[in-house]
């Protein structure tokens, strides 16, 4: 690994260390903060050709609408519910949604329903993705859940 190399990373890590101690809350800036840093490991870990829109909401109705925390549509942009959530969940969410999109790239659009090929390939691959960033961020384990704010 080159210096500029490691010290980008470096400079990521010290990025996520947002709090000295956990807040009680976490603001938006905060969780942007964390998304600017996940999305391009999950883009370089997944090898993604292109970093698709991504929505965030707080709609206690939009789970029980789609039937799940988060979804991605025909156009490849990801929508994913917050609100009363950990930040690691919703990262795993979009993790699993960002293998989707993977899939798509590849030209694989399988079955949205639970069991099918590509849902296990998808819930396999983010919660490998979601370790790897885990062990490398564990302090966003502390984090407390998004809350309506």
């Amino acid at each position: 690994m080159y210096f500029s190399e490691w010290r980008k990373q470096q400079r990521l890590r010290e990025g996520l260390n947002l709090f000295k101690k956990p807040p009680s809350q976490i603001t938006e800036k905060d969780f942007s903060k964390i998304i600017s840093i996940f999305v391009p490991f999950a883009k370089k870990y997944l090898k993604l050709k292109f970093k698709p829109q991504i929505n965030f909401v707080k709609d206690p109705k939009f789970a029980r609408k789609v039937g799940a925390f988060g979804q991605i549509n025909s156009k490849n942009d990801i929508t994913i519910d917050i609100l009363d959530r950990h930040p690691m969940d919703i990262l795993r969410t979009l993790a699993h949604e960002l293998v989707h999109l993977h899939q798509h790239e590849k030209g694989i659009r399988g079955s949205s329903h639970a069991g099918s090929k590509t849902e296990n390939e998808s819930n396999m691959i983010a919660g490998e993705m979601l370790r790897k960033f885990g062990e490398e961020h564990s302090n966003l384990f502390e984090l407390p859940s998004i809350s309506e704010s």
